[in-house]
């Protein structure tokens, strides 16, 4: 039986609501209470302590490191975290028109959702590629290319490829079929 999406939530939060110092509960994003939960109590705490020091950490990348040495002293797991912070590139900022574009998909998934929710969804780093495909398809649909035949029967054969690509990464993940079935976009197995 395949976990649902509210199912491995409810699993996570219980997770996470069990992890000792208490401190892990309160920061510990829900996505990685799993991961540090398997970690030994003594990398636990050496990432209770970096989370008491330290304001903002990559918790990926500090599994990673108590994963393969969990006693490490606090001073090299923070120089550690720390390496790669200022190399990394600047954000850019994200193009108004193409959020709004990613905007109104989220609103025809998920027609309840409110307002700013959705806004905040368009512009976050999740949705990075959402919007960049939002981008170019505006730059195909405003091409003056597309009066040739043989680039739309091109620019068709990618979008249906893309199309059965899509799918099959939908139909890898149970959970993924049942997020597009409580949409109301087609479906068929």
């Amino acid at each position: 039986m395949t976990e649902t999406y509210d199912e491995k939530k409810i699993r996570l939060q219980r997770i996470l609501d069990g992890l000792e110092p208490p401190i892990l509960r309160t920061r510990v994003p829900l996505r990685s209470a799993e991961d540090i939960s398997k970690l030994p109590q003594q990398g636990r705490d050496a990432l209770a302590k970096c989370l008491a020091q330290n304001e903002k950490i990559s918790f990926p990348k500090a599994i990673k490191i108590l994963t393969a040495n969990p006693g490490i002293m606090l001073d090299e797991l923070l120089k550690m975290l720390a390496q790669g912070k200022s190399a990394a590139p600047a954000k850019t900022a994200v193009d108004p028109n193409d959020a709004e574009d990613v905007a109104k998909y989220i609103y025809k998934c998920f027609p309840g959702m409110e307002e700013n929710t959705v806004k905040g969804i368009a512009a976050s780093d999740a949705m990075k590629e959402a919007r960049a495909l939002a981008a170019v398809l505006r730059e195909i649909n405003t091409s003056n290319h597309l009066r040739s035949d043989f680039v739309v029967v091109v620019m068709y054969a990618m979008f249906l490829g893309a199309l059965s690509d899509m799918k099959n990464k939908i139909r890898e993940i149970p959970a993924f079929i049942e997020a597009v079935k409580r949409t109301k976009l087609p479906w068929q197995d």
